[in-house]
């Protein structure tokens, strides 16, 4: 008898001590990087004006994009395309270079709402930005041959 009281001391002492409690800290981190991305979301269109030596697309219709920016200090412009970036698709007659290439663009909401000539810079606002960019291409002599006719105009944000 006595040795199974014995137990029974030694067992019930075992189970009344409470567990050592640990705790452990857990690190989280987070970092939001300056980025900008460009959605365009509408191509544009250009119409012949003026006998067919200016294709326009202020006569047709703008292209269209939306420019998402995570902080203040970025800045959007255009560029004039290079004349290889205009080129006749369908028919023949017109050689790269014998128009001029005017783009500019129109910050159609925000602080910097306004238009905005090639090389010309508006800064952005965190957050969306519509902008609509246009091309203008006009015949040096003569008019535009008949055709197809496309163009490239570079939008940036930095």
């Amino acid at each position: 008898m006595k040795k199974t009281l014995t137990l029974l001391t030694v067992m019930s002492s075992i189970a009344a001590t409470p567990a050592l409690a640990v705790e452990a800290g857990v690190p989280f981190n987070g970092e939001v990087r300056a980025t900008c991305t460009i959605d365009v979301t509408d191509s544009g269109s250009m119409a012949s004006i003026n006998n067919a030596t200016v294709l326009s697309s202020k006569s047709g219709s703008a292209g269209l994009a939306t420019i998402t920016t995570t902080g203040h200090n970025f800045e959007a412009s255009v560029a004039n395309p290079p004349d290889a970036n205009f080129v006749q698709t369908i028919g023949t007659g017109y050689n790269a270079g014998d128009a001029t290439l005017v783009a500019d663009m129109t910050v159609l909401d925000g602080a910097s709402s306004g238009n905005y000539a090639a090389t010309s810079t508006a800064t952005l606002g965190a957050g969306d930005t519509n902008v609509a960019v246009d091309l203008v291409a006009t015949m040096s002599s003569g008019s535009f041959p008949n055709g197809d006719y496309v163009g490239t105009v570079v939008l940036t944000c930095e």
